[in-house]
């Protein structure tokens, strides 16, 4: 999944959960910053992880709701966000094409 597909996946379910506690969106935004050290991905260095280092996720919402702490739960039930902060198992099955 590329990084837009995600972000975007998971702007429409932070969108849908907020919807669903019955908040009322007039409309949401949203933006990733990434940290990676790019010695790590193509092996360059074993000492640099081939990962994120950092992920931020800013939210802009236009809403009445002004507890902005209450706007932010419900990311935390986002398939995406599960998946990086709690891992996920990842099975890579390669099959030889004649």
């Amino acid at each position: 999944m590329n990084r837009q597909l995600s972000l975007s996946y998971a702007t429409n379910c932070y969108r849908w959960k907020l919807e669903c506690e019955g908040f009322s969106l007039e409309e949401v935004e949203s933006e990733t910053e990434e940290d990676i050290d790019m010695q790590g991905y193509p092996g360059l260095s074993k000492d640099v992880p081939k990962g994120y280092a950092d992920i931020r996720i800013k939210y802009k919402v236009k809403s009445e709701e002004e507890n902005t702490d209450m706007l932010k739960r419900p990311a935390e039930y986002s398939p995406v966000y599960n998946t990086l902060i709690h891992g996920t198992n990842v099975d890579i099955e390669i099959e030889r094409k004649y």
